[in-house]
């Protein structure tokens, strides 16, 4: 349904921007990654003590975010490096 769609699309999008603040703050790529999924995992974990329901699924969209991130990240640093050596060479 159109809801569900929206509440998974919220938990991509959020995990996407924490894994964005987490590696801007720590500077490394591994644990950023690790870090995020953690606090995804523990988000679920959490639910099961008040009053929701904690879904591995979600967890799911969470590192679906986290790792749509880390990719740009990826291919954007590729992409400045070899503008860097078209423009040095």
């Amino acid at each position: 349904s159109q809801t569900y769609l929206f509440q998974k699309s919220g938990h991509v999008i959020a995990f996407y921007f924490l894994a964005f603040m987490i590696h801007f703050t720590i500077r490394k790529g591994s644990s950023g990654f690790i870090l995020s999924v953690a606090f995804g995992l523990f988000t679920e974990i959490a639910q099961l003590y008040f009053s929701r329901t904690g879904c591995l699924l979600d967890v799911g969209y969470d590192v679906l975010g986290i790792s749509l991130y880390f990719i740009l990240y990826m291919i954007n640093q590729k992409i400045m490096l070899l503008s860097s050596k078209a423009q040095s060479g």
